[in-house]
């Protein structure tokens, strides 16, 4: 007994001293770690400091030169050191060839995330960035043929000294996608235009076009038609009052046009085959769809002769830029896109980009995968051919960005598990988006979202061509935002489109101005299908709209098109030159025998899996009507059926148009099919509310919003004034020096 107390006393005085022990391991250059040391308790001491690395265009002493040096040098750095790593980009312009690559060894964990910080003035330019002394006095071959008043203020720069070459010049102007792929031409902040005629707007195609097939002979049937005919070219009247001009052009093979020559939803762009010598008619390609109708809208670009006004550019095969000078040019910003993007994300998790500006690009800007990626204060422009954002990944958010003058897109986001309904938790919210659509339309929205659980809120989209917001799959949220003047150039398309699988709303928008406008919008031909503010197309269903206030649509308030269970309700909706709300079952055989079968697969096998039936139970249903289709109809499966309107508020157009429920097929008409509830308030042709206590005119400068929704449609709308007042970006989240256009613009005078 007396042997074990002596044992137990000698190890009492041993292990303390062991445990006193400095063991911390050895880091890979030899060196102790010392961050995570041992305390008298035997816990660990977590590490409690940032690590700061600096770039700096100045090449300034103990900073890195370029942003991607300082990223790549994350990749060597011991992140169970420190609980952050912050990259500052001092202010500075840094012009990349290509996009910034960052790898998951570069990017951040969920204990130490990365955060890359411009500050005010980091501008990183994907291509070249020019001043005005890098111009000179316009010397070169095609400066003869621009207009004699204009040739003394012309100047030009030889793109060939920057990066590019003739050969790729060359292939650009030959492309059929010229418009949509030029280089543009950036000039304190603002796009250039390629020179065009006319220099606004467009112009009307005559009744005199025809179509020519494959015998040289006219037709005005298409390849939508089917049979043996194929079209070669189209013969478009482009009016005589332009004849004299378009003739005098040196050479009218380098011109191209953008036109719209058959319906708004389909541009296409193309060269001049041949000019005819005694009429005002051109002969150009034929690429499908349908044949030219009179009306239809275009405009010539590429023209030297047609550069006529600044901010005006035009490219020559030798690759020499001649532009036309703003009066801002001298001492401005300028640059031109050569890189195929700003920065490239792979697995690039636990990333913050904040405070950076992108400009000039000529492919998608950022764009990769990531999960729990922040873009934030961010200023992103001049994206050429393809999208600003482009990202993929869970728990990703898109915060308070300026992004703006781009070709075609703005934001894309997939986000979550569409067969395992995992969230992707992910938020599009405070940005400032307008300007994108500018050549390649109208299926470019300004931000569209694919997935589970997103949210688009909060947001501010005006000025384009193109869409607003698309959203499909599960549980995405469209609120609070405001979206004004878009589509200016289409029809049959709506300015949102949030639908898809289970429970997607959109709720308490301020949607306004939709449609087209300027000669496409003057041509009735051209407009008759009508864009709306919300489109449900293609068959999309479980989709719900309230509380939203739309008003003065070329068009349609709302377009429900062959869904099933939509939910039209508590809506406020002004002054459509349709329907306000369309009803639509409207899917042909036809398309089905020509093999295309996009409805039928838009709710794939896994909708009959567990988790769906629990989300869904409906939607499996769907599929099982397949079997309930008569033989002259394979997709009267997708008619609607269980939608609901109801209880809102209308203010009639002079056409007195409420609601349109067009081709409903019999088989699947049922009581409740459609709800009108005996609450919808509507105002009579004549301008008066029903207690005719006050006119109203469907002139937007006339109506009383707030009177509308605090005093006429307090009982049915399912927006309260406060809640209106919350649209658009919260302004103390707003970050960017950029003026942010008003919820409610002042009332035009008369």
């Amino acid at each position: 007994m007396k042997r074990i107390i002596a044992l137990v006393l000698v190890l009492c005085m041993i292990i303390p001293a062991i445990v006193a022990c400095d063991n911390t391991p050895d880091t890979p250059d030899g060196t102790q770690d010392t961050t995570v040391t041992p305390d008298t308790q035997g816990s660990v001491t977590p590490p409690t400091e940032k690590l700061t690395l600096t770039v700096s265009a100045g090449g300034e002493a103990d900073t890195y030169a370029t942003i991607q040096d300082a990223v790549n040098a994350i990749a060597g750095i011991d992140k169970t050191k420190y609980i952050g790593i912050d990259v500052v980009v001092k202010s500075g312009t840094y012009t990349i060839t290509e996009p910034i690559a960052i790898a998951a060894a570069n990017a951040g964990t969920e204990t130490c995330p990365v955060t890359i910080i411009g500050e005010k003035g980091a501008t990183i330019v994907g291509g070249v960035a020019l001043t005005s002394a890098d111009f000179a006095k316009a010397t070169g071959d095609a400066l003869q043929y621009m207009p004699a008043d204009v040739q003394d203020k012309i100047v030009q720069i030889d793109l060939t000294k920057y990066g590019y070459t003739v050969d790729q010049i060359r292939a650009l102007i030959d492309s059929r996608n010229y418009i949509t792929e030029a280089p543009v031409l950036t000039v304190a902040g603002e796009r250039q235009t390629l020179c065009r005629f006319p220099n606004e707007d467009w112009y009307n195609i005559g009744g005199g076009s025809t179509m020519i097939d494959q015998y040289g002979n006219p037709t005005m049937l298409t390849d939508n038609e089917g049979g043996e005919f194929q079209a070669e070219t189209m013969n478009i009247e482009y009016g005589e009052e332009n004849f004299d001009r378009v003739m005098s052009w040196h050479d009218y093979t380098t011109a191209r046009v953008m036109a719209h020559f058959a319906v708004l939803w389909v541009p296409d762009r193309m060269k001049i085959l041949s000019l005819d010598p005694d009429e005002a008619i051109m002969s150009v390609p034929y690429h499908g769809g349908y044949a030219p109708v009179e009306g239809g809208v275009f405009f010539f670009y590429n023209v030297p002769e047609e550069l006529d006004v600044p901010g005006e550019y035009y490219i020559d095969e030798n690759a020499v830029l001649y532009y036309y000078p703003t009066e801002n040019f001298e001492g401005a910003h300028i640059s031109m896109p050569l890189a195929n993007g700003f920065m490239t994300l792979e697995d690039a998790d636990y990333l913050t980009l904040d405070g950076l500006t992108f400009e000039s690009s000529l492919g998608n800007g950022i764009t990769g995968t990531a999960d729990y990626l922040t873009i934030q204060n961010c200023d992103i422009s001049a994206v050429v051919g393809e999208d600003a954002i482009v990202l993929t990944g869970y728990n990703i958010v898109i915060n308070g960005n300026h992004i703006h003058n781009l070709s075609q897109a703005g934001i894309t986001l997939y986000s979550g598990d569409l067969e395992t309904l995992t969230p992707g938790n992910s938020k599009v919210t405070n940005n400032y988006i307008h300007d994108w659509g500018i050549t390649h339309y109208p299926y470019a929205d300004g931000i569209a979202v694919e997935g589970v659980r997103i949210d688009v809120a909060h947001n501010i989209m005006h000025s384009s061509n193109a869409a607003a917001v698309s959203g499909e799959g599960a549980y995405v949220m469209l609120e609070y935002n405001h979206i004004f003047d878009v589509l200016r150039t289409s029809d049959d398309i709506g300015a949102t489109g949030n639908s898809g699988y289970v429970d997607n709303v959109t709720r308490y928008n301020y949607i306004h101005h939709v449609g087209s406008v300027g000669q496409a919008g003057e041509i009735e031909s051209l407009n008759n299908m009508g864009s709306a503010a919300i489109y449900w197309d293609g068959g999309s269903s479980y989709a719900e709209a309230y509380g939203n206030v739309i008003e003065t649509v070329k068009g349609h308030g709302v377009i429900m098109n062959g869904g099933r269970s939509l939910k039209v309700h508590g809506n406020l909706i002004i002054d459509c030159t349709m329907w306000y709300v369309q009803c639509v079952a409207m899917f042909y055989a036809r398309a089905l025998d020509e093999g295309y079968t996009g409805a039928r697969d838009r709710y794939p096998d896994w909708v009959y899996s567990p988790v769906w039936v629990e989300a869904n139970p409906e939607l499996s249903k769907i599929v099982e009507d397949l079997s309930q289709t008569t033989p002259d109809d394979p997709w009267g499966w997708c008619t609607t059926y269980g939608d609901e309107l109801h209880s809102n508020w209308i203010h009639y157009n002079k056409y007195g148009r409420a609601f349109s429920n067009w081709g409903i097929r019999p088989y699947y008409v049922e009581d409740h099919v459609y709800t009108f509830c005996s609450d919808t308030v509507t105002i009579p042709e004549d301008g008066k509310d029903p207690d005719n206590t006050s006119d109203y005119n469907s002139r937007r400068n006339k109506v009383d919003l707030e009177d509308l929704i605090v005093n006429k449609g307090a009982e049915v709308l399912e927006i309260t004034w406060e809640q209106f007042n919350q649209i658009g970006i919260i302004e103390s989240e707003w970050k960017l020096d950029v003026e942010l256009p008003a919820l409610i613009q002042a009332p035009a005078e008369e």
